[in-house]
């Protein structure tokens, strides 16, 4: 149904020979084109142009010492107020203990039928095909 029919000649035919990706380069040609492609091109300026900008920037000017400055005193922090401390709350009484809880095996038995009954469905539909 999705064949082709035997008359008609498939319609990819893979190239055969070698290609551009599996061409083995000689040790000469290999020295070769790596020391092309490592020399950077020379950097030449346009012709007309004028001569690169060159700048040195000025010295700087001597920083003046401040022996004849004179800064004002820093006045001493503030005295905290005084406040009272408060009151401590209470303890508040103990909360009455937790009745018992029931026994674990109501759940136990439970969790043990339904996975039987998940076992036993798995079976059932596994031998009815």
């Amino acid at each position: 149904m999705f064949r082709m029919p035997a008359s008609e000649p498939p319609a990819h035919v893979a190239p055969s020979g070698p290609s551009e990706f599996t061409v083995f380069l000689s040790k000469g040609q290999l020295e070769a084109s790596l020391a092309a492609a490592s020399a950077p091109p020379p950097i030449t300026a346009p012709p007309g142009a004028p001569p690169p900008f060159q700048f040195a920037p000025p010295p700087a000017p001597a920083l003046p010492t401040p022996s004849g400055i004179k800064f004002p005193s820093v006045p001493g922090r503030p005295a905290a107020p005084t406040m009272s401390r408060p009151a401590v709350p209470a303890m508040p009484a103990a909360a009455p203990a937790a009745p018992k809880g029931g026994s674990i095996w109501p759940l136990i038995t439970g969790l043990v039928v339904l996975v039987m009954i998940g076992i036993m469905l798995v079976m059932y539909f596994a031998l009815k095909h």
